[in-house]
Order: structure tokens, then sequence, then C-alpha cells
């Protein structure tokens, strides 16, 4: 299959970056190999005012990491950001660590849906990646928090999810709930997001 049949075939995906990233978009989505399942569905968030439809889950198998390598680098960061809603954790936790730290804010919903997720090593990888969460003024407390504030539905369910994960899985090895990785990212997403809101209506 040429690259450019990948790219009409992985065209659904293409909603799930900004109108603004769509020639990047273009380019990751035509290197992805043709999807081992056809599943569709997406979640619905908003970005810096722009709405994204972001898969739930996708079947493509990974990408070789040497084609990867000849993307630019916010091709690549498409790609990683994609390969963080594989069927598979290994997949997901390998890509996450890849962009965590990347700045745009479009890649923060991504992070947070893994939140969401029942896999641990995930969440401790977030925890890890997000050091400057409860920093004040950082960067990456506004990014956070101004998603959360955009995303008010969105980020209940995130939170509701974390209790029900928490509650089936992990209640026994974090007896508080506050002690569980979910649980404590939440609340720092949270207190983001206040922060957020409540620095932008003093403006």
């Amino acid at each position: 299959m040429r690259e450019s049949d990948h790219a009409i075939e992985n065209s659904w995906l293409i909603s799930a970056v900004p109108a603004a990233s769509k020639v990047d978009a273009l380019a990751a989505l035509s290197i992805l190999p043709k999807a081992s399942l056809e599943q569709r569905h997406t979640f619905s968030v908003v970005v810096d005012g722009e709405r994204l439809e972001i898969p739930y889950r996708i079947y493509n198998p990974e990408a070789d990491d040497a084609q990867v390598r000849t993307l630019s680098p916010r091709q690549q960061v498409v790609v990683r950001c994609l390969y963080t809603r594989h069927n598979d954790g290994f997949v997901r936790e390998r890509n996450l660590a890849q962009v965590i730290s990347e700045s745009e804010l479009w890649v923060v919903p991504y992070v947070v849906q893994l939140v969401g997720e029942y896999v641990i090593e995930i969440l401790l990888t977030i925890e890890r990646g997000l050091r400057e969460l409860n920093t004040p003024r950082s960067d990456q407390r506004e990014r956070y928090g101004q998603f959360v504030v955009e995303n008010p539905a969105y980020f209940e369910l995130i939170g509701k999810r974390v209790t029900s994960y928490w509650n089936c899985y992990y209640r026994f090895q974090f007896p508080r709930q506050t002690d569980y990785p979910g649980s404590a990212l939440v609340a720092m997403l949270r207190s983001a997001g206040d922060d957020y809101k409540t620095g932008h209506q003093a403006l």
C-alpha cells in the first residue's frame, strides 16, 4: 500500500488534531499501517476553543520507528499521540512517555484520557511527567488548567472513571482513595483548573 493510500485509510483520524496541524497530521497518517480492526469510536473535547474528535482506541500496528524518525518533530508528536490510544497498554505507555513533556495544548487531552484508564504503570508515568502540575504559575499547570476549564463534563467523567477503577482494582492496594495515583492526579488537575479559572476571571 502506498503512503497516500495509508493517509486515505486513516483519514478519519484527522479530526484528532487541530486544523492548524492538518498538514502534519496527513504526513503522520501516511505512515500508519492499516488497522487490524475497524472500530472508529471517538470522544469529543475542546482545545483552545476548537473541538477535536479523539479515538478511544486505534488498532493500527506500530509504525516502523526508523520511518517515524523521518518525519518532522511535530509530525512525530502526532504519531506518538495517536499511539497513546492504541489497544495495547505497553504501546500506550511507551508513546505517552515520548509526548508528555510536549508543550502544545492539543497534547493535553491525550494525557488526561489516560488518567481515566486502569493501567497503574501509565498513571505512574503521568505522575513523573507532570512534575510541574502543582507548581503555581508553571506553563504545565496553565495548560492543564485551561483544558479542565474548557471541558468540565469530560473532566468529571474522568474523575468518575478513576473512582470506579480504584474501587474495582486498587482498593486493597490503596485503602485511602487519595493515595491512589489516579485520584491524586485528578485532584491536581482540579486544582489547576480552579487556579486557571480564578486567574482569568481576574483579568
